[in-house]
């Protein structure tokens, strides 16, 4: 408490292993932490004295942790160079894998709209990722002339009903007719 520098900080205890990230989500009311252990837990700030949440059990020390700004993401930077993001708002759903890094990422932030994740890692390296689908595929949707076949969305995309992934671009004449 900066208005009382004698006052005793809040502790918040009962974790095994070091800590190595900390992030605040943007809201102020959890605070995740991670470390050597692989944990991620949520600590309510509201509740300070109740036992933090666990949300994820890695098999690797985390380094760091950052909430996107918009509060969808929470994103952590593992000893194996990859980066798992996790959905907050659908908290079931597995992380999304970032992977590229060649050596352990260290250090990870959002920018300020949540449109791009920055990480920086042992191999000398910062990347610049996209963390949301609709970003992505508005970007795709700028740099391309149609929509993909049905051939293309069946080895991209799966066996998903197909669908206009661009919708102001035409569809190739093969996904007309085979609709």
């Amino acid at each position: 408490d900066i208005a009382n520098p004698e006052a005793d900080p809040t502790i918040l205890s009962g974790i095994n292993g070091s800590i190595l990230a900390i992030a605040f989500s943007a809201d102020g009311q959890t605070l995740a932490s991670a470390g050597t252990g692989g944990i991620i837990r949520f600590w309510d700030m509201a509740h300070t004295s109740a036992e933090p949440i666990t949300v994820a059990r890695l098999e690797q020390p985390i380094y760091s942790l950052a909430f996107s700004p918009d509060g969808q993401l929470l994103a952590s930077a593992l000893d194996d160079g990859t980066i798992q993001m996790w959905n907050i708002v659908f908290p079931d759903s597995d992380p999304i894998i970032l992977s590229g890094h060649e050596g352990r990422v260290f250090s990870l932030a959002f920018s300020p709209d949540s449109q791009t994740l920055a990480s920086s890692s042992a191999d000398s390296t910062v990347r610049l990722w996209i963390p949301h689908l609709e970003t992505l595929s508005n970007i795709a949707c700028q740099s391309v002339r149609r929509n993909l076949s049905k051939d293309e969305w069946l080895q991209y995309i799966g066996e998903e009903t197909y669908r206009a992934t661009c919708p102001n671009l035409p569809a190739p004449s093969n996904a007309a007719e085979e609709k």
